[in-house]
């Protein structure tokens, strides 16, 4: 009878029937110790027969998702038999209640069979079985087949064991318990293992929980907790440092060949290619962790992507302030260009892709992407401010000739100047956005009247009528000039400095305050010291009139000082320039 498993049911009838048997006999007998010792000896087989009852029993429901398939009948005995026990067991723990004893104490709960609970731990061991037969020897390159296989077990549960197990078993929801419990260590031992697993498998594995395992068991009724995701932390963090060395070599590759080729004109503006190749490459990488549904896992693709971005204008940077002497112009130029397309880009880039993330991915994304496009930002700027220095450092013979013979005596030594900022001009003009060409001419004004100053005060000249006759006559060749690239008004707000020292060189003595207090309001960073220098300068003011004059513009000074002093300066010229030592003699008398 017990070599056949549809018979479960009568063996455990007759199991239970010699059971009680052997009880009562041993009541009877209880006065006897001979006869009871004779009993135990007949009765003692029960035990072994009990013991291979209990294997077949627990052998049928642990295996119950096969059984549950091809011998539902079998099965359906089985739990029968678990459910005449628990019957038992509870029928006595009530009558142990009655007479006033605790059922939980050790010496009652060894009379309860607990076949329930033998039972879920009997298919707890098939599980544990089935999911190590499964991954015997598997790479993770083969765990969304195999974990799939796996998965496809539950709807089977669902179908055919919740019509064979009592609905208290809760049979489905243990059977998805201990399947989530799995999965969640077997994505564990993944991530405690870098080596072994690759980028792609990362993808497939965060694709398959995202986009098949969570909407599956969720499709089936199961809240799965914790979510499986967050068991793939440790594969994020793989895949990160995967794809961050990968990109950021791209970045630097792509930075450095980029110099070796010619740029291309893209609607009028000179570019390069490495900003297009490296937003083909991150967008390659984005599209990929988009596809996995995965909010987090995109999220630290994107901050990847930010570090590869970062890379990438650091590497223009580098090269920009280390080698920009023997950088080609064009790509100087270009780098102006691409960074402000690149800002472009990454506005565009944010603002399609935050609303794909969930909370709090989707507000953190642009706090995230906000300084890469300030160091851009910076980036174009320094590229314009670099032009500007090749220019200047081809002007440096020329301007370090202002306020000497040289420019006193030739009246073309201003044009000279103007002839090479044109033949720059012509390069440049209309191959940089507008906007960032007129900032470039404003910086190349402000050098160059920067320098004006710099030489008023450091050559060896004496300021008079043909000092006053020469600013003036630049003033104008510079105005005509520079108004062709910049606002009139905003080129004569700037060359106003020239016409205020010119004025501050021909004024009479007692005129001096005022000038001072007009050149003040547009320059209020000029000192008494600057103010002391250039009027030594002047031969034509003798020391009485000289100490008069300067304390009369101290006081001008004092006063401007005390009511424009929360004030913002409007132009910057005179606090950059460092007085030459031969006017300390001048300021230690003051003192």
């Amino acid at each position: 009878m017990m070599e056949k498993d549809i018979n479960i049911l009568l063996v455990h009838e007759e199991v239970r029937a010699l059971e009680r048997l052997r009880e009562t006999s041993l009541r009877a007998s209880s006065t006897n110790p001979e006869e009871i010792q004779i009993l135990i000896r007949v009765f003692d087989p029960i035990e072994d027969l009990l013991q291979v009852f209990e294997r077949k029993l627990f052998g049928i429901v642990g295996a119950s998702l096969i059984l549950g398939q091809q011998k539902p009948s079998v099965l359906l005995k089985a739990i029968q038999a678990i459910e005449r026990e628990e019957n038992l067991d509870m029928r006595m723990k009530n009558q142990l209640k009655k007479k006033g004893k605790d059922p939980e104490d050790p010496v009652n709960r060894d009379r309860f069979k607990f076949y329930r609970n033998q039972a879920f731990q009997s298919i707890q061991k098939f599980i544990s079985q089935h999911f190590d037969a499964t991954f015997a020897d598997s790479q993770p390159s083969e765990m969304v087949e195999l974990a799939q296989k796996l998965l496809d077990d539950l709807p089977i549960v669902l179908d055919d064991l919740t019509i064979i197990f009592p609905e208290k078993w809760k049979i489905f929801e243990f059977f998805a318990k201990e399947y989530h419990i799995r999965f969640n260590t077997i994505l564990l031992e993944y991530g405690c293992s870098p080596d072994k697993v690759h980028a792609k498998d990362i993808i497939d594995i965060v694709g398959w929980v995202k986009n098949t395992y969570e909407p599956q068991i969720g499709g089936l009724g199961y809240d799965a907790q914790p979510p499986l995701s967050e068991s793939l932390e440790p594969l994020y963090d793989i895949y990160r440092a995967h794809i961050r060395k990968l990109m950021g070599g791209w970045a630097e590759d792509m930075v450095q060949q980029d110099v070796d080729k010619e740029p291309e004109t893209v609607d009028g503006l000179v570019v390069t290619l490495a900003p297009s190749l490296m937003f083909e490459s991150l967008n390659i990488q984005i599209s990929i962790a988009r596809d996995t549904n995965d909010s987090a896992f995109f999220y630290g693709t994107m901050v990847e992507s930010a570090y590869a971005l970062g890379r990438f204008h650091s590497t223009v940077t580098r090269l920009l302030k280390d080698q920009w002497r023997d950088l080609p112009m064009e790509w100087i130029m270009a780098q102006s260009n691409n960074c402000n397309k690149i800002c472009d880009q990454i506005d565009d880039m944010v603002g399609k892709i935050a609303p794909l993330l969930e909370d709090p991915f989707d507000k953190q994304l642009p706090e995230l992407f906000e300084p890469v496009s300030e160091e851009f930002h910076k980036v174009a700027k320094l590229s314009m401010s670099i032009l500007a220095d090749l220019i200047f450092a081809d002007l440096v013979e020329l301007l370090s000739k202002l306020f000497t013979k040289e420019w006193y005596d030739n009246e073309r030594f201003t044009s000279s100047i103007i002839a090479t900022l044109r033949d720059y001009y012509q390069d440049i003009d209309g191959f940089v956005m507008e906007s960032v060409f007129r900032k470039f001419a404003a910086d190349c004004l402000d050098r160059l009247l920067e320098n004006y100053i710099i030489q008023l005060f450091e050559s060896n000249h004496v300021c008079d009528e043909k000092t006053v006759e020469r600013l003036n006559t630049d003033y104008e060749i510079l105005s005509k000039f520079f108004s062709d690239h910049l606002k009139e008004s905003a080129v004569e707000g700037k060359l106003q400095v020239l016409k205020d020292v010119s004025e501050i060189i021909d004024a009479e003595a007692e005129m001096l305050p005022l000038y001072f207090h007009s050149i003040l309001k547009s320059y209020p960073d000029m000192t008494m010291e600057h103010l002391i220098a250039l009027l030594s300068l002047r031969k034509d003011l003798n020391k009485t009139q000289m100490a008069e004059a300067v304390e009369a513009c101290e006081k001008t000074f004092a006063g401007f000082e005390d009511k424009d002093k929360d004030k913002k300066a409007n132009r910057q010229v005179f606090s950059r320039i460092k007085l030459p030592s031969k006017f300390d003699s001048l300021f230690r008398k003051r003192r």
